[in-house]
């Protein structure tokens, strides 16, 4: 805790926390962050991690929170935008995650995770043509469980089952590990074969 003002001491800090973190101490690693962030506080990269270790700590509000101080400090902060909007759609506040995440591709047009991202919100709001073209999009730059899967989803959502069927059997091929995939694809061939 000798010489704390020094900034020097601040990055060893945030080193400390992502130790922390990797041995699964996440409140350690809050606590740690905070002190860095108490001495610089206009450090992004500390606020960064602060919002990793809010996420690990399993305070998705207080992760949030912490997200959207980084990207009102620095606008074309891509990552913080993708874990903002990212959240936001897992709390299902979708029109705000789309919002965020199209900030994110303006920023990043080609990055697949971005491209995932907005286009599994826009699944998840019903606005499956637009959603499709962008997940397309994103698994022509680099295939993934998280796209096949959302593009299974927009299938069966539209009631193209065969083409879910694929989808999905492309996540599991890719490595998916929903220990649920397997069951809803066996429920979905007998909706199939009895259709």
């Amino acid at each position: 805790e000798a010489g704390e003002t020094d900034g020097r001491n601040c990055a060893a800090l945030q080193k400390l926390a992502g130790v922390l973190l990797s041995e699964g101490k996440a409140k350690e690693a809050v606590r740690v962050m905070n002190r860095a962030i108490a001495i610089n506080p206009d450090e992004l990269s500390y606020l960064n991690r602060l919002a990793e270790a809010q996420i690990a700590d399993m305070d998705v509000e207080a992760a949030i929170g912490t997200y959207r101080k980084i990207v009102e400090r620095d606008p074309s902060y891509e990552e913080s935008l993708l874990r903002l909007g990212t959240l936001l759609g897992l709390q299902r506040k979708h029109e705000e995650a789309e919002a965020v995440l199209r900030r994110a591709l303006e920023l990043q047009p080609a990055d697949p995770k971005v491209l995932t991202g907005l286009g599994s919100i826009l699944v998840a709001e019903e606005k499956y043509e637009e959603g499709v073209a962008i997940l397309e999009r994103s698994a022509k730059i680099e295939k993934s469980v998280e796209t096949s899967t959302a593009l299974g989803v927009a299938s069966e959502s539209v009631g193209k089952l065969d083409q879910a069927l694929a989808y999905y059997d492309e996540a599991k091929q890719l490595g998916s590990a929903d220990p649920t995939l397997d069951n809803h694809i066996a429920a979905l061939k007998k909706r199939v074969t009895t259709e």
